[in-house]
């Protein structure tokens, strides 16, 4: 028999394990070790009986609700279509405003293939081959996120990346534009900067528009142009990958972690030095390390240690650790420690 309980906040079914609960202003769902279980007798109430029953019930659901919401965290991620490539250019559909242009290079062409989209042809090498679409100009902002939707029409597994353009309207080396280019990464795992697909399956590439260093992007542009690259530069593979389409997702983590803490030296001779933290927290897990050595990059390590060598002897030296999450984010440094190496 299934039982349905009715929250004084809500008309949203929210289900679990053992309950459905139904809710207005939000959808609330513990994880199974969280729930708060509800003992239901199975009879058939007169209607007194039964309006009874519906309010201690709506009591247990509130309560319920109330021990449920520490472990929510509801998000919502709004996605924008930039351009679907279709099975041929008539097929191509856009979602932005004023964005509505296709670019492609010479080298592609349509196919019908799994969705449809564009694909490389044999001839294409490491560079020639370009797509994307242009528009009216807009501002990208750090909380944003481009991904590209590739499909493996092969029946092999292909390894490959790609690199993003914001300002280059044609191919990456080469042709009548002058731009810029990114390494895209891995949807799941923005370390990767490589993707894996497997035979009639698809697979995503995305950039984090970001506000500083290397890959500062947050800024206004007319087009996003997208180039594939296949891993060892084996560009055969190129014609056997399909880009389906390309997205504007706004849910790019732009939280940094939290400071490391507890940086400590715990050998020194006289040409290393070998420190050691304790990891910060993260909103997302925290995934490498930036050591700074005298104010500048020393070196990074997925590790909570690292040894800088290739010192002077008898020589102080300042170092630093910040923390890196999967999004790039970098924290604050920690505390910035004086370590005097041996005499030689």
């Amino acid at each position: 028999m299934a039982h349905t309980a009715y929250c004084p906040h809500t008309t949203t079914p929210v289900f679990s394990d053992r309950y459905r609960l139904l809710c207005p202003s939000r959808v609330i769902a513990c994880p199974p070790s969280e729930e708060v279980v509800m003992t239901c007798i199975l009879f058939s109430p007169s209607p007194r009986s039964a309006a009874a029953l519906r309010r201690v019930v709506a009591f247990i659901a509130a309560l319920c609700c109330l021990f449920c919401l520490p472990c929510i965290s509801p998000t919502t991620t709004a996605q924008t279509l930039l351009v679907d490539f279709g099975n041929d250019a008539g097929g191509n559909s856009f979602g932005l405003s004023g964005w509505d242009s296709a670019i492609s290079s010479a080298t592609l062409h349509y196919t019908a293939d799994g969705p449809g989209g564009l694909v490389a042809d044999a001839s294409a090498d490491e560079y020639s081959d370009f797509q994307g679409v242009r528009g009216s100009t807009r501002s990208f902002i750090t909380a944003e996120r481009v991904v590209v939707t590739w499909y493996n029409r092969s029946d092999e597994v292909i390894r490959f990346t790609s690199r993003i353009s914001f300002t280059d309207s044609d191919q990456p080396d080469g042709g009548s534009s002058d731009g810029r280019w990114y390494t895209m990464r891995g949807f799941d795992n923005s370390r990767d900067t490589w993707t894996e697909v497997g035979p009639q399956e698809t697979a995503q590439t995305m950039f984090a528009v970001r506000g500083s260093g290397l890959h500062k992007t947050d800024s206004a542009y007319a087009l996003v142009n997208v180039n594939l690259a296949i891993e060892w530069g084996s560009s055969d593979y190129k014609q056997y990958l399909v880009c389906d389409r390309i997205d504007l997702y706004d849910d790019a983590d732009i939280t940094p972690p939290a400071a490391p803490t507890g940086v400590q030296a715990t050998d020194i001779s006289d040409s290393k030095i070998r420190i050691t933290w304790e990891e910060p927290d993260d909103n997302v897990g925290v995934y490498d390390y930036l050591i700074y050595l005298n104010g500048e990059v020393e070196g990074y390590s997925r590790e909570n240690n690292y040894t800088c060598v290739f010192l002077e002897p008898a020589t102080d030296y300042k170092l630093a650790v910040t923390a890196l999450d999967m999004m790039r984010n970098e924290s604050a440094r920690s505390w910035e420690m004086t370590v005097r190496t041996a005499p030689f």
